[in-house]
């Protein structure tokens, strides 16, 4: 992160509702934490190539992208060394457990079958907060 500049996450999914609805869940629970999205496993390496100088706090990755797949993206993440410390979150409506197994072999923090209605959602981004390094940005008793 660039000093002055606010922290952000990086989400990629390929459906423009779930974008949605995450980052105006995100931003209602952490207005001072940035929400970028992108649609697929390429525009985040892209973007990531693009802003080496100010990455993001969490990379969360839909499984199911057309052409790079979440699972493809872990595998291209985990061979650049500047995106490795970076946590990696993979949220999916598969409950398959060798999906979620590759997920976590291939450098995903945690995976998240991705939630039915808004308070499952909200309680799914109060734990990805967790994974934020940001502890200045956070008001006092969040």
């Amino acid at each position: 992160m660039v000093i002055g500049q606010l922290p952000y996450i990086l989400i990629a999914d390929d459906d423009p509702d779930d974008l949605l609805i995450f980052e105006e869940t995100f931003n209602l629970a952490y207005s001072h934490i940035r929400v970028v999205s992108v649609h697929d496993g390429d525009e985040v390496l892209a973007y990531l190539r693009a802003r080496e100088d100010a990455l993001p706090e969490l990379i969360i990755l839909d499984y199911n992208m057309p052409r790079v797949s979440g699972a493809e993206c872990l595998r291209k993440l985990a061979a650049a060394p500047p995106y490795r410390a970076i946590p990696k979150v993979v949220w999916t409506t598969s409950h398959r457990e060798l999906e979620i197994e590759k997920c976590l072999s291939l450098g995903a923090t945690r995976v998240f079958l991705k939630p039915m209605d808004d308070k499952e959602l909200l309680r799914i981004v109060v734990q990805l907060a967790d994974f934020l390094v940001v502890d200045d940005y956070f008001p006092a008793g969040r």
